[in-house]
């Protein structure tokens, strides 16, 4: 159900847009229906296109403008990080923490990098 709600389809796909939940509906209220980190995004972003697709894939198409870190979108991907960082979930914060936006957050994410990389071996 969750799913359907996010994309209007019955499996989750990254690809797919937002067709159902407005983009006036506050963002947490978003966030709460997310099921993972992609789907968080994939909400976080709804309403705008060119961040939308930006990201979807990051490597295809024009960077988009990030929110400004005085945004709500800012602030709750924040949060979301720190809370994805308590769980244990790395490539979950790295994913949230690059929409924050701000110097704190990219030093997070070169230090977050840094440590998962270094876990690897």
């Amino acid at each position: 159900a969750a799913s359907w709600l996010l994309t209007g389809t019955v499996q989750f796909d990254r690809s797919a847009n937002t067709t159902l939940l407005p983009p006036w509906l506050p963002v947490t209220s978003r966030t709460r229906a997310a099921f993972n980190s992609d789907a968080v995004l994939h909400l976080l972003s709804s309403g705008d296109q060119y961040f939308s697709d930006y990201i979807k894939d990051p490597e295809s198409v024009i960077p988009s403008g990030l929110p400004r870190t005085s945004d709500a979108v800012s602030y709750i991907s924040k949060d979301l990080a720190a809370s994805a960082l308590l769980k244990g979930e790395g490539i979950d914060a790295l994913k949230t923490l690059d929409i924050v936006g701000s110097e704190f957050a990219e030093s997070m994410i070169v230090q977050l990098s840094l440590v998962l990389e270094k876990d690897k071996t």
